[in-house]
């Protein structure tokens, strides 16, 4: 479940839709089964696999025979996983359900493991929106925004940010504020390089996750 940049604010944005904070990392998909959880990446290579307390995980994890599947963000400098959707938990198909409950279930579950949360020591790479009535689909869709820190201000027309809300500069000579449309541009121009690029150079061999 991808996000589209929120460049249009629907009109319930206020009361329907809630705010996740992202740190700076690499999306993943986690697959605790087995006994075992690994880790895909977006393209659906499998970039490493380990023992976890998820349900399904690992061998001490409680509900081992079950499975669990959630939306993450990886963050490689802490080597931490940061949790932002649930598909399933053990044996309760969570991706069914409106965001709203899927959120809720996760940080009940979250806390019943102790685990650590997003603090101001986390290196925040953007806001994600989600629709409190969305369904988890695969993909992209509109039911989930992003934005970055900076664009709060002209998207949002939040005032009164801390300066890490500022644009960055922009443009070849880098002499003035970069807005939020040149700053799409430039990171779509990059993505697509990018998927050109990939598309050129052979498999690495590593194994792909089977759908």
């Amino acid at each position: 479940m991808l996000s589209e940049w929120l460049v249009d604010v629907p009109v319930n944005f206020a009361t329907q839709w809630f705010m996740v904070l992202s740190p700076l990392g690499r999306r993943s998909l986690i697959v605790a089964s087995n006994c075992y959880t690994r880790c895909f990446a977006k393209n659906g290579y499998c970039r490493m696999g380990f023992q976890s307390l998820l349900p399904g995980g690992g061998s001490k994890a409680r509900y081992s025979q079950n499975e669990t599947i959630l939306d993450c963000i990886f963050c490689e400098k802490t080597k931490t996983f940061y949790m932002l959707d649930c598909i399933q938990w053990a044996a309760h198909q969570i991706g069914e359900n409106e965001f709203e409950f899927r959120h809720f279930w996760l940080q009940s579950r979250i806390e019943e493991l102790d685990l650590d949360r997003i603090t101001d020591k986390n290196q925040i790479d953007g806001l994600l929106f989600y629709c409190n009535e969305a369904f988890y689909v695969p993909g992209l869709t509109p039911l989930i925004g992003w934005l970055k820190p900076f664009m709060v201000r002209e998207i949002l027309n939040v005032q009164n940010l801390p300066d890490k809300f500022w644009p960055p500069t922009a443009g070849p000579n880098k002499d003035h504020e970069s807005t939020t449309a040149e700053f799409i541009e430039d990171f779509n121009a990059k993505i697509a390089a990018e998927v050109v690029k990939k598309k050129d150079s052979p498999m690495n061999g590593q194994e792909k996750m089977k759908e």
